[in-house]
């Protein structure tokens, strides 16, 4: 997967120590009802500074204000450490494929395979959505993509085993307009042992976490 986010700091970790994932929800979506919504939008949502480290994550309310862009177009700010975004349809939509490699393993396939779609990039990936938490060698961590499908699809992630880590065959039903995915890995950074989960979710679902 191509991670860039604070978010995964220490799952890269865990897969390069070969942790098993298995994928849950084996054959279909869980989540929230927000998919499908011509205009995405946000409105006031708390901002926030995060501190890793390897035995905690912690959030700090963000109480600054600067400007917001992202690269599908829409307008909205962060004022006071909250933040307030809408966006329509995309500027532009590419092969749904081109971005499976965000957020997905190895294998993962878009059915119909002529769909188009855009993922939403804030403050050039500076600003992301998730959530994360740890007790003792016990980890929880999310990231929230939204995406943009020009009509009704289906995300299929396969089952595979690669460098010890294997997942479920999960199918995700997105629906034409804006959807929100949640990829949520839960495990033991002790006994390198866990699970792997991707599921629909609602749009207000997680933590907005500036890494300015």
């Amino acid at each position: 997967m191509k991670k860039n986010s604070w978010l995964f700091g220490l799952v890269v970790c865990l897969l390069a120590f070969g942790f098993l994932l298995t994928g849950c929800d084996s054959g279909g979506d869980s989540g929230g009802s927000g998919g499908g919504s011509a205009e995405l939008t946000f409105s006031n949502e708390q901002v926030y500074t995060v501190n890793d480290s390897d035995t905690d994550i912690t959030f700090t309310p963000y109480t600054g204000s600067m400007a917001v862009t992202s690269n599908v177009g829409g307008s909205g700010s962060i004022t006071n450490g909250k933040f307030s975004f809408t966006v329509g349809e995309p500027a532009y939509l590419e092969g749904s494929s081109d971005y499976l490699g965000y957020d997905f393993p190895t294998g993962a396939s878009v059915s119909p395979a002529d769909a188009q779609a855009a993922r939403l990039f804030m403050n050039n990936n500076k600003l992301e959505k998730g959530d994360g938490s740890m007790s003792g060698s016990n980890i929880t961590q999310e990231n929230v993509s939204y995406y943009y499908f020009d009509k009704n699809c289906t995300i299929t992630i396969p089952a595979q085993s690669e460098n010890g880590v294997t997942s479920q065959t999960t199918n995700l039903n997105l629906k034409q307009g804006w959807n929100a995915v949640c990829s949520k890995i839960m495990g033991s950074m002790a006994t390198m042992t866990g699970t792997i989960e991707f599921k629909t979710v609602d749009f207000s679902y997680g933590k907005w976490v500036t890494t300015n």
